[in-house]
């Protein structure tokens, strides 16, 4: 039979889905305007002597930039020693002060990987007396202190995390992505899950940030997106943490499915 074009099979019609790219996750060098790195750079500036700001913040510069040059004078460690002094004096083995002690260190060792000795002895026993107790494995409140710990002293055996991702998820509502962030950084094999849903909230938080003008919120939530997107977050032996973004910083979106085919 020849060919008719005005005659076409409906049966043999097959419906193709379209190639489907990547879907972006979060890329700094693209997803933060010049703009805004000119008011993170400002506002480094400005909390350089403010030691409960300041080393969260270049922690966060040198992650979304990794060849970004801090500029440290002596006065600036001077502070953030002088506040962890502080924080260990405190007669208060609470979970609140042993994880500022633990992140306060964290970050002083990412900015600075030859230091040694910020957590003294002292400070470990409170760190480990607080991580131990659970013999079935850390509970989701204790994974700042578990990454900090890591981060500080990798050889230091600091337990497991036991609980679920959706616990986590259930628990910590919209601050979901900072201990995300953290169990990443303690655990870089476990698997998070995260979807589009997560990455979607996280933008609406990162540009709620940007439009308020809240550039210390915008700066740490860049940073978690930023480690949560990474394809290698490591530990080296020494201490420190080393953040790599993906080749193509994606990930393959699961297809929608076809709808159902119908005979005619």
């Amino acid at each position: 039979m020849p060919y008719n074009p005005d005659r076409i099979n409906i049966h043999e019609l097959t419906v193709e889905e379209p190639e489907r790219k990547p879907e972006l996750l979060f890329d700094p060098g693209k997803d933060i305007l010049e703009e805004d790195w000119k008011k993170m750079e400002k506002e480094l500036e400005n909390n350089k002597y403010r030691a409960w700001l300041f080393p969260m913040q270049a922690v966060a510069m040198k992650v979304l930039n990794p060849n970004y040059v801090l500029s440290l004078d002596p006065n600036i460690w001077k502070n953030m020693e002088d506040e962890l002094r502080e924080y260990k004096e405190r007669k208060d083995n609470r979970l609140n002060n042993t994880t500022s002690i633990a992140k306060l260190a964290m970050y002083m060792k990412i900015i600075d990987p030859s230091r040694e000795g910020d957590l003294d002895q002292k400070s470990w026993d409170r760190v480990e007396k607080l991580l131990k107790p659970n013999k079935d494995g850390l509970h989701w409140s204790w994974l700042p202190v578990a990454a900090a710990a890591k981060v500080v002293n990798p050889s230091r055996n600091v337990g497991v995390y036991s609980d679920s991702i959706n616990e986590l998820r259930d628990q910590r509502g919209d601050g979901f992505a900072e201990y995300a962030m953290y169990l990443k950084i303690f655990d870089p094999g476990y698997p998070l899950g995260l979807d589009q849903i997560d990455w979607e909230k996280m933008r609406n938080r990162l540009n709620k940030y940007r439009k308020e003008q809240t550039i210390r919120e915008y700066m740490e939530q860049a940073m978690i997106m930023t480690i949560l997107a990474a394809g290698e977050v490591t530990v080296p032996p020494g201490g420190g943490l080393e953040v790599v973004m993906k080749k193509d910083n994606s990930f393959d979106v699961k297809p929608s499915p076809l709808p159902e085919a119908k005979q005619f």
